[in-house]
């Protein structure tokens, strides 16, 4: 449990914003629920509006395969931590391996994290 909590801490030297939690899972053969954890990393932080993209990838009918949780990244504001969730549709031949979610503000990509499934 110790483990849990200390990824969720702030890293030192870090930048002003981190995924500290990504997930998802299969929740009936044609959906996925998701959800992604933000921190910011620095004490008194100035909020933080940018937009997030959350992605699953994997393989279908034995090809290479992706879909975007969203048409367009979403926005978000992070004060201090903010917990974002989802479902996305998916077909049921689908095989999902990953799923990443990318922050960004002004065009730039600001934290990427990718987690295996």
């Amino acid at each position: 449990d110790l483990g849990f909590f200390e990824r969720l801490l702030p890293s030192a030297g870090g930048g002003a914003l981190n995924i500290r939690g990504l997930q998802a899972e299969r929740i009936s053969p044609a959906q996925f629920k998701w959800q992604v954890l933000i921190i910011q990393a620095a004490k008194n932080s100035p909020e933080f509006a940018g937009k997030i993209q959350v992605s699953l990838s994997g393989t279908l009918n034995g090809k290479p395969w992706s879909i975007n949780t969203n048409a367009t990244p979403e926005p978000v504001v992070v004060r201090s931590y903010l917990r974002k969730e989802g479902l996305v549709e998916v077909p049921q031949q689908a095989v999902i391996k990953s799923i990443t979610a990318q922050i960004e503000r002004d065009g730039s990509t600001v934290s990427v994290h990718t987690t295996k499934l």
